[in-house]
């Protein structure tokens, strides 16, 4: 999703309640989500992406619920002037506004709150395990495992990448060395089946901009953006967020900023420690599925280009098709 700060000032002003004073995007996340200030003094959380329906797996179980047992809080959905929980953007896009945490600040790279992000995704995987399998959401959702690909779609292998390879006069000539670098990439990390042992209820998005923490104690608050909730292999969690929330500082204003060992490590340690059951081997499979992910990612927009998309989309791909999350895997590998 993309949205720009003048555009969610612009649809806040017009759609929801107040004077608008503000409109920050939250460092430490990809993701467009900001900080909005009114000028009566409160403050919310917008996202841009798709809206928390009623009837996503996350509602249907309850979610809030079961997490607030444990002492992790979501906010709630603010509506706007009219009663509507959501605005449109146009392109497929929504805005949605949350309450503001009070005296919440969003996630720093730092060893206190990567700690306390590593325990609340074991609190939140633990939680998730002792829910009932005959729940109606659950039989739907672990009838349906993320794999990485859209149903029905197979998954990458040798004979796929192959056949991209023969397809490249195909892929529009502004994108195809960008596909041409990824192909390597994607061959190196291949499997011969999902990494991970251990699945179950995901968040799959659990980066900095999806959490909460208060100003004065550093403690955790709450966790935020549900809209990607999935049953699926807990390694895929870990693996995003050890490649989102444990960047170090730049070495120079021109190179890379790397993932910092002591992050990592401080990340892995709570986790293993809150979840007991978690073993080196579901830890080897997290480092590997980042690669697999990209991978999976990489074959959905081959597929796309290969069936005709727009000029707008090529744009967005050369973008996406980043070998940054490549690079993290073989960073964490290395650093453990």
């Amino acid at each position: 999703m993309i949205a720009s700060v003048d555009e969610v000032k612009e649809a806040v002003a017009r759609e929801y309640s107040g004077s608008v004073a503000a409109v920050n995007k939250l460092p430490q996340t990809k993701c467009d989500t900001f900080h909005v200030d009114f000028k009566d003094g409160t403050e919310r959380f917008a996202k841009v992406g798709k809206p928390f329906h009623e009837d996503t797996y996350a509602a249907q179980i309850d979610i809030v619920s079961m997490l607030s047992e444990r002492g992790i809080s979501i906010p709630s959905v603010v509506p706007t002037a009219t009663g509507a929980k959501y605005v449109s953007l146009g392109g497929g896009r929504f805005l949605e506004m949350h309450a503001w945490v009070p005296n919440g600040r969003p996630y720093n790279p730092t060893v206190e709150d990567v700690t306390q992000v590593a325990r609340v995704m074991a609190e939140m995987h633990t939680a998730a395990d002792s829910l009932d399998r005959e729940h109606s959401a659950m039989k739907i959702m672990s009838s349906h495992p993320y794999t990485g690909m859209p149903k029905g779609q197979a998954l990458p292998d040798s004979a796929m990448l192959d056949y991209f390879e023969s397809k490249l006069s195909d892929v529009p000539a502004t994108l195809r060395p960008y596909v041409v670098a990824a192909l390597p990439l994607m061959r190196e990390s291949l499997v011969t089946e999902i990494p991970s042992r251990d699945w179950g209820i995901i968040h799959a998005d659990l980066n900095g901009g999806q959490t909460m923490f208060d100003k004065d104690t550093n403690q955790f608050k709450a966790l935020i953006d549900w809209e990607w909730m999935l049953f699926g292999p807990r390694a895929r969690d870990i693996s995003y967020s050890l490649s989102t929330l444990t960047i170090g500082e730049k070495t120079s204003a021109e190179s890379k900023s790397p993932i910092s060992k002591p992050l990592v490590q401080s990340f892995i340690d709570t986790y293993m420690a809150t979840r007991s059951n978690f073993s080196p081997e579901d830890l080897q499979a997290a480092f590997q599925h980042l690669g697999w992910d990209a991978t999976c990612r990489r074959t959905r927009w081959i597929n796309q280009v290969l069936g005709g998309v727009s000029e707008e989309r090529i744009a967005q791909l050369k973008e996406w098709f980043d070998p940054e999350p490549f690079e993290r895997a073989r960073e964490l590998k290395d650093l453990l």
